[in-house]
């Protein structure tokens, strides 16, 4: 499945009303200036929305790795919502007209932090050497300065940094991972690796453990399954932090859009299936 643009969803929500099959009751949140607010990130474009009265956000695909993934952090219970297949008619750059799968999500932490991130538009500030977070467009200070580092939140979560070590931060400033890590990687979604004393491991968006601090390397979940490094060896893991693949490859890649990777064995070059057979 070939998935449509940015901007041909951007026209899209901006006539909802006309482009759903059967969620009449979802609105579009405009900007002061009539313009949808919506963010970007891997593969997907999540908008604003309205239903019934109470905020939610509507995440469209744009590639379908974005499409697989959300899919899969969702029936890990990563993310909460649900797929709608077949809802959202899009005009897309072949103009074929089609209808395409959404993502919904209501009521739940995660919106709730995305709608601070649309209301208050946070962005870094420095005072003193040590930094902190104000609102974009009043400069009035949200988060007190008081970070030897911090980065740009992402989907209602930032990294910051305090003598030396890393947390996650949530728009209120409040830590859902307190600064204990020696480096957190978030993945501007729903994960964040860590690592201590050298060893990798990651925490979902609310600050609960997946996969402990035991791992010497780590890459991104793909396909609902982690690359991993222990002893020298490659293996795989899955959302509930259980070795689907036990680490005995020489050399591995991540899973991609097929659902196969490359691994190296006994010197010998194979391709795997997610479930560790060779093809």
């Amino acid at each position: 499945m070939r998935f449509p643009s940015i901007n041909n969803y951007i026209e899209a929500v901006m006539n909802l009303h006309s482009r759903l099959l059967t969620l009449s009751d979802i609105r579009t949140v405009f900007d002061k200036e009539g313009y949808p607010l919506f963010y970007s990130s891997k593969g997907v474009v999540t908008f604003m929305v309205e239903c019934s009265g109470k905020v939610a956000a509507l995440k469209c695909f744009t590639s379908v790795k974005g499409y697989e993934r959300t899919s899969c952090l969702a029936a890990a219970g990563i993310i909460h919502g649900s797929v709608v297949e077949s809802e959202l008619l899009v005009f897309d750059d072949h103009q074929s007209g089609d209808y395409y799968p959404i993502f919904l999500e209501f009521d739940n932490e995660r919106v709730a932090d995305e709608a601070a991130i649309y209301n208050e538009g946070l962005i870094p500030f420095e005072s003193g050497g040590l930094w902190g977070y104000k609102e974009k467009e009043t400069g009035e200070v949200v988060i007190e300065a008081m970070y030897d580092r911090v980065e740009e939140f992402e989907e209602g979560r930032a990294v910051v940094v305090r003598k030396g070590l890393s947390g996650l931060s949530k728009p209120d400033g409040k830590l859902v991972i307190n600064t204990i890590f020696d480096e957190i990687s978030w993945d501007g979604s729903a994960i964040a690796y860590c690592n201590k004393k050298g060893k990798w491991g990651c925490f979902d968006r609310s600050g609960r453990e997946i996969v402990g601090c035991r791992y010497d390397w780590m890459g991104e979940f793909s396909d609902g399954l982690l690359l991993v490094r222990s002893g020298g060896k490659y293996g795989y893991v899955d959302l509930q932090g259980v070795e689907a693949i036990t680490p005995a490859y020489e050399n591995a890649t991540s899973f991609d859009e097929s659902g196969f990777a490359r691994v190296r064995l006994a010197g010998k070059d194979l391709v795997i299936n997610t479930k560790g057979e060779v093809q």
